[in-house]
C-alpha cells in the first residue's frame, strides 16, 4: 500500500504509479530521528520492562501491539528484544520495544490503546527500553510520519533529533 523513499524520488515515482497503475497516489513525510546523548529520563509507576515471566500478558495482549511484534512470538520478541510495557489491571495497555537492528542502530516502536494516551506510558515505556539499548552500545533511532504528532512528542521529550526525512508515496485506493 505504500514504500519510503528518498523525498527526492517521492514525486516521479508517484506519477509513475498513477500513469502505469492507475491509481492515485498521496505523500506523507516520514520523519527519522537519532538519540545520540543519553536518554531524558521519564518514569511512571504502570510501566516496566517485560520479561519471560510475562509471556501470557503478550499473549492476551490487544491485537493492535502484534504489529509491534516483528519476531514473531512473543517468546521471540522477548528473548531477540527489549520491551516495556503498561499495565493496568493486569492487562497490557502500552508497549514500547526495540523493533529491529544492526551493527549500529537499532530502531524503536511505541504504541499505546486510545483510552490510556496522554498519561505518559509511551515517553515511560520508550525511555526503558532506549536505556537498555544505549547500554548494549547500540543508537536509538526514530521514525514516524509527519502525521502522528502523539509519536513526534514522545522522541523530542526523550531527546531525539531530527536528521532526515523520506517520503511515503500511498496508494489511495479511494480514488
Amino acid at each position: 500500500d505504500c514504500i519510503s523513499v528518498p523525498s527526492e524520488y517521492a514525486i516521479t515515482l508517484g506519477k509513475t504509479i498513477e500513469k502505469e497503475i492507475g491509481i492515485r497516489v498521496k505523500y506523507i513525510d516520514d520523519i527519522c530521528h537519532v538519540l545520540e546523548t543519553p536518554v531524558v529520563g521519564f518514569q511512571n509507576d504502570d510501566v516496566r520492562m517485560l520479561s519471560s515471566t510475562d509471556l501470557e500478558l503478550l499473549r492476551s495482549a490487544p491485537t493492535v501491539f502484534r504489529e509491534y511484534n516483528l519476531f514473531g512470538s512473543p517468546e521471540k520478541l522477548l528473548s531477540d528484544s527489549f520491551v516495556a510495557g503498561a499495565i493496568v489491571s493486569n492487562r497490557m495497555v502500552s508497549i514500547a520495544c526495540m523493533t529491529s537492528c544492526n551493527d549500529n542502530y537499532a530502531d524503536i516502536g511505541v504504541g499505546t490503546l486510545k483510552k490510556w494516551r496522554g498519561r505518559g506510558y509511551a515517553t515511560a515505556g520508550a525511555c526503558l527500553v532506549v536505556k537498555r539499548v544505549q547500554e548494549m552500545g547500540y543508537i536509538p533511532v526514530w521514525s514516524t510520519s509527519e502525521l502522528n504528532i502523539a509519536s513526534l512528542q514522545v522522541a523530542r521529550k526523550l531527546g531525539f533529533t531530527e536528521v532526515s526525512r523520506r517520503t511515503y508515496v500511498v496508494l489511495n485506493k479511494q480514488s
